[in-house]
């Protein structure tokens, strides 16, 4: 359950996990190597479709049975409150529409210069803030 447990708080949560509003934890770890995992092109930043495939790689690790949603009973229950803020439509079910109209509300809110990419940083500081 681990692994879903980590997919879960990819598509949940921020852009990587809840972090600490520290210096330096180690979510700020977690939300490092996830950075670098989603960075494709390995120049440094996320840009929109790195976002959405990364979203879309998370959503499916999470569905297991290959249904096209996450449902409540599938997750862990302190997982279950956090699903309800992303259930758009409050079904008890996520749908990939749903998480990723999230996904990119989030990208549009973490890129705080509007150049269209984010910078670690900026993922960083939208992790803390949320």
């Amino acid at each position: 359950m681990a692994l879903k447990r980590t997919a879960v708080a990819l598509l949940t949560l921020g852009f990587a996990a809840p972090v600490a509003a520290t210096a330096q934890s180690p979510s700020d770890d977690f939300t490092r190597a996830a950075f670098a995992m989603a960075d494709l092109n390995g120049d440094g930043l996320l840009d929109e479709a790195e976002v959405v495939n990364d979203t879309i790689v998370g959503f499916v690790a999470v569905d297991d049975d290959a249904d096209h949603a996450i449902m409540a009973s599938d997750l862990d229950p302190a997982d279950r409150a956090e699903m309800a803020a992303v259930d758009g439509d409050g079904d008890g079910r996520l749908t990939i529409a749903e998480v990723m109209d999230m996904k990119l509300e989030q990208f549009r809110a973490a890129d705080t210069d509007g150049d269209g990419a984010l910078t670690l940083e900026e993922v960083l500081a939208y992790d803390r803030a949320n």
